[in-house]
């Protein structure tokens, strides 16, 4: 920990991957993973956790989301 405040030096790592697929011209549908990882410390409040977007934090410095959907266009 470095600072008068206390802050350490967090990291985080992130990589992501989407794909889209057309069905038709109206209709596709799409997928998408993410993959995050997180080191170091977060100022006062210890080791560092990671949390995707409005996912609830992970109770470790890794978490993974994936998502798959079906888009239509009226």
């Amino acid at each position: 920990m470095s600072g008068s405040n206390g802050s350490g030096d967090p990291k985080w790592h992130t990589v992501s991957l989407q794909g889209d697929y057309s069905l038709s011209k109206r209709t596709d549908v799409y997928v998408e993973g993410v993959y995050q990882h997180a080191s170091g410390e977060l100022g006062n409040f210890g080791a560092n956790v990671e949390a995707i977007n409005t996912l609830a934090p992970s109770s470790t410095g890794n978490q993974v989301a994936a998502a798959v959907g079906l888009h239509h266009r009226f």
